[in-house]
């Protein structure tokens, strides 16, 4: 029978190894591969030649898919103080792979006089890598980051808001006060081409009524009602959409405007009292997207400010048919500029006596924004 004290050595030096042995085994050529199972940062601020990083609270079949089989996979970390390297060794053994845990970590490999990727001279610090606490930013290291977002908390989820023009209000959509009015106003689009590019329209009037239903019931999207303010009738529906207040991000869609509220000042009004709304919430973002092949949204997007960004292919399959969706976007730093020009392109001074415009919206955003 083998003595305890004699399995319990065996077992580990089964399961753990050091930089020495490391060393003479990769020279050797043998089938041994690191993992660095710190955080990135530390990674990239100091590790081993021809480690690889897997942060160990990462380790999952599709992130270790590229660890061979025939090696001993060898983890580590900074050192004594710091468990990375048993998390790692541990989580790659349940996923099947023969592993051993370096001991003392980096810091043990630099003492025995060891290469590391540093900078000569470069003194490395001690904290634990696994948080990314002591470590040099990534940034820092080389590799670029975006812009700070200074004191940001996060937008706020919209409200239950009226939001009042001269030529238009638009309301919380309410199945009560505006289903019957939309459905008149509808009504008059004799050909539903205000469907193409929405949803087929209701085949009867139970099912108009179950789509104003859902419309009132909806948290996302949010719909609104817009409202003529002199009949209090409902000419067309909009929304917010996609919303995302961590991270400032809002979209404006399911837009159906009827006849009436087509190329209306009123249309142009409650596309710029919805934007204003959404950057007074804070968001830093907000958003258009529309079939490709929806020319019309195409033209109106570009006139109303948007920057055009990109289309995605085969975004959606919609009734059967592929949706390549054309994305365009207004940042909260351009809204200055813009609400500028919708707020001289809605002046009276803008329209003659036969309410004909003298300046086009589509310039004026185009000036604000030049390059777009």
């Amino acid at each position: 029978m083998t003595h305890p004290q004699i399995a319990f050595y065996e077992a580990k030096l089964a399961y753990e190894t050091d930089p020495a042995d490391v060393q003479a085994a990769l020279a050797a050529g043998k089938k041994w591969l690191l993992v660095d199972a710190r955080s990135t940062d530390a990674y990239a601020r100091e590790t081993i030649p021809s480690a690889l990083s897997i942060p160990h609270r990462t380790m999952n079949p599709e992130t270790t898919a590229c660890l061979p089989r025939d090696h001993l996979i060898v983890t580590f970390c900074d050192g004594i103080g710091c468990n990375g390297s048993t998390q790692g060794a541990l989580a790659l053994a349940r996923l099947g792979f023969n592993v051993k845990e370096m001991l003392g970590g980096i810091d043990w490999w630099k003492r025995d006089g060891y290469a590391t990727t540093a900078s000569p001279g470069r003194v490395s610090a001690l904290a634990c890598g696994c948080s990314g606490e002591g470590a040099e930013t990534t940034e820092e290291a080389g590799l670029p980051l975006g812009e700070p977002v200074p004191g940001w908390k996060g937008a706020r989820v919209p409200e239950p808001v009226v939001l009042q023009g001269v030529f238009c209000r638009l309301e919380p959509f309410d199945t009560d006060r505006h289903a019957s009015s939309l459905r008149a106003a509808l009504a008059e689009d004799q050909r539903a081409e205000g469907w193409t590019y929405l949803m087929d329209p209701p085949a009867d009037e139970a099912a108009f009524a179950a789509w104003c239903a859902g419309m009132t019931a909806s948290q996302d999207p949010v719909f609104y009602a817009i409202v003529d303010p002199q009949t209090r009738e409902a000419l067309g529906v909009a929304s917010y959409l996609r919303i995302d207040p961590a991270n400032g991000v809002i979209e404006v869609g399911w837009l159906h405007f009827s006849p009436k509220l087509q190329r209306t000042r009123a249309a142009t009004e409650a596309m710029y009292l919805m934007m204003r709304q959404a950057f007074a919430w804070g968001y830093r973002r907000y958003e258009w997207k529309c079939n490709r092949l929806n020319a019309p949204s195409m033209v109106a997007a570009r006139r109303l400010g948007f920057s055009y960004e990109g289309t995605f292919r085969q975004a959606r399959v919609d009734r059967g048919r592929n949706r390549d969706t054309a994305w365009f976007s207004v940042l909260d730093g351009e809204w200055p500029k813009l609400s500028a020009a919708f707020e001289q392109w809605l002046a009276p001074g803008n329209f003659d006596e036969a309410g004909r415009q003298r300046v086009s919206l589509s310039s004026l955003t185009a000036a604000a924004l030049p390059g777009r």
